[in-house]
């Protein structure tokens, strides 16, 4: 299981980490991964990234009582995936990454957003 970790590797490196994880499994396992993911389309990744941040405002008010402006969220998001070093690709690619890399099948199991559930079987 891996959890917003994966999308801080540089894509050069996936097909071999997925294959690493490939063969430390036993055979019928699972590898599970929640992690962000962004849009194959570059405006619906816009407008996501914008509901979660429009998500993000109302959670802090509604849950933490703290308010702050959507654009101080996105620009506060925005500077700390540029600073974590987010590379973030497509399902589509991390499902072609896992194939590459011998999972015989890959699903997502839930996407809200930008985060996305996949699983992969050995």
């Amino acid at each position: 299981v891996s959890c917003l970790a994966l999308h801080h590797l540089e894509f050069s490196n996936r097909v071999k980490l997925y294959r690493q994880i490939y063969q430390v499994l036993p055979q019928g396992s699972f590898f599970i991964n929640c992690d962000m993911f962004r849009c194959d389309s570059g405006i619906l990744n816009a407008w996501e990234f914008d509901n979660w941040i429009t998500w993000m405002v109302d959670s802090f008010k509604n849950q933490l009582d703290e308010t702050k402006s959507f654009a101080e969220l996105k620009r506060s998001e925005l500077e700390a995936a540029q600073t974590m070093g987010d590379k973030p690709g497509t399902l589509w690619e991390m499902y072609a990454d896992l194939k590459t890399a011998g999972f015989s099948k890959v699903d997502c199991l839930f996407k809200n957003q930008n985060l996305a559930v996949v699983v992969a079987t050995k």
